[in-house]
């Protein structure tokens, strides 16, 4: 008994997600900020309606510059997705923040 593979040899992987997917990513300190920037470039090169939403109640500070990469002070998950907005401007990736609670 002999299963057909996932992939075949010399096919190129072609990823698919559901038209208008929502992905989350909860925490974006030193290794979820490095994760959300490589998942919305990978997003963005789908070329769907995807959305990135990203999570954290957390500030970036300066402080914390020997750890994480963030552009500027504020919460985390805004001032990631102004960066990534930014970036990709041209792509129809979408992105939501959810911050901290007031």
């Amino acid at each position: 008994m002999s299963a057909e593979p996932f992939i075949r040899r010399g096919q190129p992987l072609q990823p698919h997600l559901p038209e208008n997917a929502t992905v989350k990513l909860i925490g974006l300190g030193g290794v979820g900020s490095i994760v959300a920037r490589y998942l919305a470039t990978f997003l963005a090169s789908l070329g769907s309606n995807t959305r990135l939403v990203l999570i954290d109640g957390d500030s970036y500070e300066f402080s914390n510059a020997n750890r994480m990469i963030f552009a500027s002070c504020g919460n985390k998950a805004t001032v990631l997705s102004d960066e990534l907005i930014a970036r990709l401007a041209d792509s129809p990736l979408a992105f939501q923040v959810i911050g901290p609670r007031h």
